[in-house]
């Protein structure tokens, strides 16, 4: 048996043997193979499973089977079970769906669709949830109906249920694409009751009692089973479906005519989903298995064989709620002693589910605690995580560490707050908990704090699962990050990465990933950037759902390392082409988006749109610190429209800052801001001081920035010839294996001038490498400096003489229609023309095209 995942809940119920052939139902069920739903709806023990369980047999059709209990309303839990049950027919694709189903809480579209498509691949595909009442989370039925809306044709699902579910089942009928079988086509004729009870329950009567036993089931098989198993019909007035008094009777005429070991055996194992040898070994040592199985199925109790060959069984939902009453009402001591018993031994099978699930009705949270730290990340770990309380979760800080990360990624911050404040109170008595220091962060909507991050001996030293210190050390390195600390911060993601890489969680990896990109370009690293890029694409190859998700940041991200090339368009397609499911996904990606967005236009030189953008982006709870913005205000300072009253507010805030939480971004505006107001010696001294942080944290980019700017600076007096050309040389140096483009096209004038006075002489003091490097540099602040059209204008202006029509350009530029005019109107405004003809005829006579 599969030990990763023994619950019954994938297993189909085995026919009894001599089952009655519903034959005029079998013909209409074969209609099912041209249908999308099937409906077999019936009272319990109408017989719905055994309908279908032995028409599948019947018909030697292989089917997915899901048997719902109330825990599968978590959503996650439900899929995760929906896909192993068509794992037979996902293939290898089936492992894809499981990484996604880790933890997510939200967004189950993306991933219905990739389940979708994956089925579309497969051949004749049919797939049957029992008890499908008992789903009652709407949020779930509602990606139920949307999957069986959208489901391909080759796929085709039964729903057995004691109500009509809450599906589209309208639109289903005017398709044609439903079938349904109610309870009144359930019941049995005559004919079929007689056989049932000869040949299926082999009952010996005479006609008379037979005819007897057949008029109080009024057809209901399970007043068959239950009439069968009483051996006798001492029925109340009525048929067998009306009577109000079914638990007495049960107890009187069925439960009441076993001996005392039986009715210990079937009260002692009601709490259990099933039951199979091992388990009655374990609960009740004293009972002979073989025996007593061979008694009660001889006496036509209402059992179940789930598995033959493992001798799996499990009782009828008529039996089973009545034996868990009287479970119920057993002295306390008992019931522990059975269900501990049972959730030992569950656990020790492999099924961590169903052993869980009892440990919970025990009340045994510090035992679940402990096992939820042995599992594997699976839906059902984080099933019982979220249902923690959060004051016993907090008892345990390995576990209140990862629901906090848990609740996180699915937005719950409400309760990563009250995980949050009730874990620091604990700090002060039990230093591990200093690992949430600062986490609020992520969440709340507040001034930007950084926090010093738990030291790393600590974090290595700790008794803890490895992906609790992968999280720990991936949370330091985002808090070093956001401080500059850029040579620590690469550190603790290494270190992050060696822990997730025992576990293999994709989710813990492309989060590292995706920082270490993040790192690596603020250092200037980008060759290493682009290559951590190309290691994530590669984990999307590997898992479809992921790269659904995720796509959207990786493009933000990579569109980051191409503006710190120039190279725009490549940065600009990638922001297009995930600019719809930004806006549909919001939050953080969003501010990321927008941020990298406005950066590109203002390289574009379009800086009213740009200018625009800045101020509502700036007007965001997470960007109240305006220092958080200074490498996008650097352009707005740059391009002249950053009012006197915006340069004062922010060396304000620049000043009230503590030296320690300035960033090197917010100190290069600050020397930009001095140098534009002549204060030149002080802007040297800011420069001074980046530059010495930006080498002791081997920040190149930063070297580069520094460099150049302090050139503007110096350029501005009389400053020393060779002083100035060893600047650049830094700044070459620096920026030329990783082609680090943006800050000298940000310091477009100053570089253009400089190659005007100098650049015979300092092309002298370059390797042939850093040459070829200068003059491309060069070549674009030539651009910058000589064409009174931005880059984007300047494309469409080709465009337009290539014979494009508005809508063409468009769709080349993945841009909207009334983008397009609004650029034209610019280029007829900059050039002093009237018409396309003339714009196109001045542009040439400049050599702009």
């Amino acid at each position: 048996m599969n030990r990763t995942l023994l619950s019954t809940r994938l297993m189909m119920p085995k026919p009894r043997k001599g089952t009655v052939l519903r034959r005029e139902l079998f013909q209409k069920l074969d209609a099912s193979g041209h249908k999308r739903l099937t409906v077999i709806m019936g009272a319990a023990g109408s017989g719905k499973t055994t309908l279908l369980t032995s028409y599948l047999e019947n018909r030697e059709l292989s089917a997915g089977w899901l048997s719902l209990d109330d825990e599968c309303n978590f959503i996650p839990l439900f899929w995760n079970y929906v896909v192993k049950a068509l794992s037979d027919s996902l293939g290898a694709a089936a492992d894809e769906f499981s990484t996604y189903l880790q933890g997510a809480g939200a967004g189950y579209t993306e991933m219905l669709k990739v389940l979708i498509n994956a089925l579309e691949q497969t051949g004749e595909t049919y797939f049957v949830m029992d008890d499908f009442q008992l789903l009652n989370n709407r949020e779930l039925i509602q990606s139920v109906d949307y999957f069986i809306m959208n489901m391909p044709e080759n796929v085709h699902i039964f729903l057995l249920t004691r109500a009509l579910p809450e599906l589209s089942l309208s639109k289903l009928e005017m398709k044609d694409e439903l079938l349904r079988i109610e309870d009144e086509e359930l019941r049995l004729s005559q004919e079929e009751g007689a056989c049932f009870l000869k040949e299926t329950l082999s009952l010996s009567c005479n006609e008379e009692e037979l005819q007897g036993v057949l008029d109080k089931a009024d057809g209901w098989i399970g007043g068959l089973q239950l009439l069968a198993a009483a051996g006798r019909v001492t029925f109340a007035k009525g048929t067998v479906r009306d009577n109000r008094y079914l638990n007495d009777y049960i107890a009187e005429e069925i439960f009441g005519q076993l001996t005392q070991e039986e009715q210990t055996f079937l009260v002692l194992t009601a709490p259990f989903s099933y039951f199979n040898r091992r388990i009655i070994a374990c609960v009740l040592p004293e009972i002979d298995f073989d025996s007593m199985l061979e008694r009660l199925l001889g006496k036509n109790l209402m059992l179940q064989c789930v598995d033959e060959a493992e001798e799996i069984y499990r009782y009828h939902n008529l039996l089973r709620d009545f034996l868990r009453i009287r479970f119920d009402r057993l002295a306390d001591g008992t019931k522990e002693q059975v269900l501990r018993k049972g959730a030992r031994v569950l656990w020790e099978c492999g099924d961590q589910d169903e052993s869980l699930r009892h440990l919970f009705s025990l009340g045994d949270f510090a035992l679940v605690m402990t096992r939820l730290l042995e599992m594997d990340n699976s839906p059902a770990f984080f099933y019982y995580i979220a249902r923690l309380p959060v004051e016993i979760a907090v008892t345990d800080f390995e576990v209140a560490f990862q629901k906090f990360f848990y609740h996180y990624f699915i937005f719950e911050f409400d309760l990563c707050d009250a995980l949050y404040n009730a874990a620091v109170e604990r700090a002060g008595k039990d230093p591990r908990y200093e690992a949430f220091y600062g986490a609020a962060i992520l969440y709340r909507e507040e001034p930007y704090m950084i926090q010093e991050p738990m030291p790393v001996d600590k974090v290595l030293e700790m008794e803890a699962h490895p992906l609790t210190k992968a999280l720990i050390l991936t949370k330091n390195a985002a808090f070093l990050f956001c401080r500059d600390r850029f040579p620590e911060a690469l550190a603790s993601i290494q270190k992050s990465i060696a822990f997730e890489t025992q576990n293999h969680s994709a989710y813990v990896a492309y989060f590292n990933q995706t920082l270490k990109t993040q790192i690596c370009e603020e250092m200037g690293l980008l060759n290493d950037a682009l290559a951590v890029q190309e290691q994530t694409r590669n984990l999307f190859e590997g898992n479809e759902l992921l790269r659904r998700f995720h796509i959207p940041t990786f493009n933000v991200t990579v569109a980051g390392l191409y503006m710190k090339q120039l190279r725009l368009e490549d940065a600009g397609q990638l922001l297009e082409k995930c600019r719809e499911e930004v806006a549909e996904r919001g939050g953080q990606l969003r501010l990321s988006y927008a941020f990298n967005v406005i950066e590109q236009l203002y390289l574009l030189r379009e800086t009213e749109q740009a200018d625009t953008m800045l101020k509502s982006l700036m007007a965001a709870d997470y960007y109240k610190d305006i220092l958080m913005l200074a490498s996008l205000l650097k352009y707005q300072f740059r391009a002249g429209v950053m009012t006197p009253a915006m340069q004062d507010n922010y060396m304000d805030a620049y000043l009230r800052k503590e030296k320690t939480g300035r960033s090197l971004n917010s100190s290069l505006l600050f020397a930009h801001i001095l140098i534009g107001k002549g204060e030149i010696q002080n802007a040297l001294s800011v420069l001074d001081e980046v530059l010495a942080a930006a080498r002791k944290r081997k920040s190149s980019l930063k070297i580069v920035e520094a460099s150049l700017l302090k050139g503007t600076a110096l350029s501005k007096c009389a400053a020393d010839t060779r002083r100035l050309k060893d600047l650049f040389k830094e700044a070459v140096y620096y920026a030329c294996e990783n082609r680090i483009f943006q800050p000298f096209f940000v310091e477009a004038e100053t570089v253009y001038g400089f190659y005007q006075k100098y650049g015979s002489t300092f092309a002298e003091m370059l390797s042939p490498r850093e040459k070829l490097f200068f003059e491309e540099a060069v070549r674009l602040c030539i651009a910058e400096n000589t064409c009174v059209l931005s880059r984007r204008e300047a494309e469409i202006l080709q465009a337009i003489a290539d014979g494009l029509t508005n809508t063409d350009i468009a769709d080349k530029f993945y841009i909207s229609l009334s983008t397009v005019k609004s650029h034209i109107a610019s280029i007829f405004r900059k050039l002093e023309v009237k018409s396309r003809v003339m714009a196109v005829e001045k542009a040439r006579q400049m050599g702009v095209i």
